[in-house]
Parts: C-alpha cells; structure tokens; sequence
C-alpha cells in the first residue's frame, strides 16, 4: 500500500511538472526534467519559487511554520512558496486525540477568529495571529491525515509606508 501510495504521489507530481512547464527542461539519462528531483526517500519538484516535495516520512518543515506546532504524524508532502512564504504540509498517521490537542495547541499559540468544525468526519480549523499570520488545520478523522497550512501576513503597500512613516 505504502508503494502504491508513493508511485501515485510521484506520477501526480510528474504530471503536474509536465503541465507546469511544457516539457521544454533539460533532461537526464533517464529523461526525467530536471526540475524533479528523486531519491529512495522522495521526490521534489521545483519550478521558480515553488517546491514540492513527496514522500513517506519528511521531516516537519520547521523554519516555515512559524508559530505552528510539530504534529505528532508521519508528513508526507511539503508545499512551498519561498517568495510568498506560504507553506502546507500533508500528514498522515494522527490520532483523532492528537488532532484535537493539535488545535488547541494552535489557539494556546494565538491563532483565532476563523472557522473550527468538529464531526464525526472531520476535524477543521482556521485562525489568525496577531502578527495576520493565518494557521489552517484540515484533518479527516476516518483516514487519518489531512494538511496544516501556514501564510505569513501579506506585505502591503500600506504597511511599507507606516514603517516608513515610523522612521
């Protein structure tokens, strides 16, 4: 099952790159573009800012999710935008008590004001800090996985200009 799992996030991230870029990047011996990238462990995508990286067991993405908690889970998927610092990982392997303790986790950490939903299927949660960083928490209570979802609060225009005017 693991083995299915993996071929298929690697033939759906493959796709995705073909998409993406048309099939004009150099290739390898093994005529894979050389945006992907894969090891025994996983595989990534890269394609300008964007990376995706696909696996069975990634390491949290730490120093993205600021604020956020590690997940008592195996992840297994990392999306992210170094130029918009947007970042979601996909999990697998929590506990529904974890899930649970996983949010409260968020709003001990400032997170509020969005949406929270329990049920019997799903356990969902949105939030903001109070720097506008938002926080999502979706996680499917039969399967066992879902994703947690970080953006930092957006520079605007607006606040360029009240530091500047601060200084």
């Amino acid at each position: 099952m693991k083995i299915i799992k993996f071929i298929f996030i690697a033939a759906v991230l493959s796709c995705c790159l073909l998409l993406v870029s048309g099939c004009k990047g150099k290739t390898d011996e093994n005529n894979i573009p050389d945006k992907v990238k894969i090891n025994d462990e996983s595989v990534t995508v890269k394609e300008g800012s964007s990376e995706i990286k696909a696996g069975e067991s990634l390491k949290w993405p730490e120093k993205l999710m600021v604020n956020m908690p590690e997940p008592k889970c195996k992840i297994t998927a990392v999306l992210k935008d170094d130029k918009t610092g947007q970042c979601t990982a996909a999990f697998a392997e929590l506990s529904n008590e974890d899930a649970k303790a996983y949010v409260e986790k968020l709003k001990s950490n400032g997170y509020s004001g969005g949406m929270e939903l329990q049920d019997a299927n799903s356990i969902l949660f949105s939030g903001i800090d109070g720097k506008g960083s938002q926080a999502c928490f979706v996680y499917n209570t039969a399967a066992k996985e879902g994703t947690i979802s970080y953006e930092p609060k957006a520079s605007t225009e607006s606040d360029n200009n009240t530091e500047k005017s601060r200084n």
